[in-house]
C-alpha cells in the first residue's frame, strides 16, 4: 500500500474517534421508524465510480416505491454525474467537491450548511454494507436530518440513529444497495438496475453507427477493454478475442474507452488482425445510447459492464480481481467468466460463456 495512502487512513481514523466522541445519536428502531413523517430524503454517496452509481439504482427506485410523495435527493462527487440526471426518481443532483474541499475545508462546511437548510427528514448512508466510509457517515450525520439510516458497521453507530444488519457476504451489491430501504420498507417489489437515455442521446448513437456504417441489419459486439489495476485482462487477450469472434460470426466489433484506455485500445489495434471501430472522447450518455444498440457487450469489472447490464444487453463480465457474486452480470443476459488456478480467464473461457449464452456463436448474428 502506497504511503500516502497509510497516511489518509490514519489520519481518517483519528478523525473517526475524535468525531464519535462528541457525536450523540438517539438510536431509533426500524419498526419506530415513522414512514408518514417523510418528505425529504437524502442519499449520502460520495462516488466518483461510474458502476458504483448503477448499482443504487435499485435503491433509488425502491425509496420512490416507498414514498412516493417524498422528494429524492443525492449527494455525489462530481466525475459521473449524468448517471442519475435523467433518472425520473430523482429530484436533485447535489455535488460533493472532493478534491476542493481536502485544499480548501470551508467548502465542506458550506456543504454542510446547505445540506442543513434542505431540512431533510431522512438521510441514507448508502455505502457498502461492509466497508465504513468516513465521509459518507459525515455528510449523513451533519445533514441534520431527523432520521439516520445504514448498514451497522465499525463506529456506525456514533453518527447514524437507524442501524441495520450488514448483508450476507457475497451479496450482489445492487441488492445490497436495495436493502437499505427494505429494512425500513418491507414489502417493497425487487428492483433491477437502470439507466435512462436522452433523446439526445439517441440521436447520437443514431448518426454514429450510420457514419460508420453499422445499419440494424448488422450484428456488432461491443469489447470495453478497460479496469483498474489487476482487474485488466489485457491487450493481447481482448486482441485475440476479438480475432476469434470476428473468424466465427462475422460480427463487427466496437471497442470503447475513455481517457486511461488509450493506449491498451493502441496494442489492441497493433496486435489484431481485425478492422476495428473505436468509440471513444464521447458522453457516458452517448456511450450508453450506442450499448443500447449492441447484441453482445464484453468487459472485464467496469463501470460500462454495469450500464450494459441495467440496459439488458447481453453481458459478459471477465472477472479476474474482484468479488463476481457483489459485482457480476447477473439474470438471463448475463455470464461471469473467471479463471481457473492462475487466476486468469483464458480466450476459450470467454468462448464457452458466449456458447452458454447464445449457443453457437454463429447465432448472435
Amino acid at each position: 500500500m502506497r504511503i500516502a495512502k497509510r497516511l489518509e487512513i490514519f489520519f481518517k481514523n483519528i478523525i473517526r474517534k475524535v468525531f464519535a466522541l462528541f457525536i450523540n445519536t438517539n438510536p431509533v428502531k426500524p419498526e419506530e421508524f415513522n414512514r408518514e413523517t417523510i418528505s425529504r430524503i437524502l442519499l449520502v454517496r460520495q462516488d466518483s465510480r461510474l458502476g458504483n452509481l448503477v448499482l443504487m439504482t435499485p435503491l433509488i427506485s425502491g425509496l420512490k416505491a416507498a414514498f412516493p410523495d417524498a422528494g429524492i435527493d443525492v449527494l455525489i462527487s462530481e466525475g459521473f454525474e449524468e448517471v442519475l440526471e435523467n433518472n425520473p426518481c430523482v429530484d436533485r443532483i447535489i455535488l460533493f467537491e472532493k478534491k476542493r474541499s481536502r485544499i480548501n475545508p470551508l467548502n465542506y462546511i458550506k456543504l454542510i450548511r446547505r445540506l442543513k437548510q434542505m431540512r431533510y427528514d431522512c438521510a441514507v448512508d448508502v455505502s457498502d454494507g461492509h466497508h465504513f466510509s468516513l465521509n459518507n457517515v459525515l455528510l449523513t450525520c451533519f445533514s441534520g436530518a431527523r432520521y439516520r439510516l445504514g448498514y451497522d458497521r465499525k463506529d456506525a453507530e456514533s453518527f447514524l440513529n437507524i442501524l441495520l444488519p450488514p448483508p450476507p457476504e457475497g451479496t450482489h451489491m445492487a441488492d445490497a444497495m436495495l436493502g437499505i430501504v427494505k429494512g425500513i420498507a418491507p414489502g417493497i417489489p425487487e428492483y433491477s438496475m437502470a439507466y435512462y437515455i436522452t433523446d439526445m442521446d439517441r440521436t447520437f448513437a443514431e448518426e454514429w453507427l450510420i457514419e460508420h456504417e453499422i445499419t440494424e441489419f448488422d450484428s456488432f459486439f461491443i469489447i470495453h477493454p478497460g479496469g483498474r489495476g489487476r482487474k485488466k485482462w489485457g491487450a493481447r487477450n481482448f486482441a485475440g478475442l476479438i480475432d476469434t469472434l470476428v473468424s466465427q460470426t462475422g460480427a463487427r466489433i466496437v471497442v470503447i474507452g475513455g481517457p486511461g484506455d488509450k493506449k491498451t485500445i493502441v496494442s489492441i489495434r497493433e496486435l489484431s488482425q481485425t478492422s476495428l471501430d473505436v468509440l471513444e472522447n464521447v458522453t457516458v450518455g452517448q456511450m450508453a445510447a450506442v450499448i443500447e444498440h449492441c447484441d453482445l457487450f464484453i468487459s472485464g469489472d467496469t463501470g460500462p459492464m454495469h450500464v450494459s447490464v441495467a440496459l439488458n444487453r447481453p453481458t459478459i463480465g471477465i472477472f479476474i480481481a474482484s468479488d463476481f457474486r457483489v459485482y457480476g452480470p447477473r439474470g438471463r443476459y448475463g455470464r461471469i467468466v473467471i479463471g481457473g488456478e492462475q487466476g486468469i480467464p483464458s480466450i476459450d473461457d470467454v468462448l464457452l460463456a458466449i456458447q452458454d449464452l447464445f449457443g453457437d456463436p454463429a447465432q448472435t448474428c
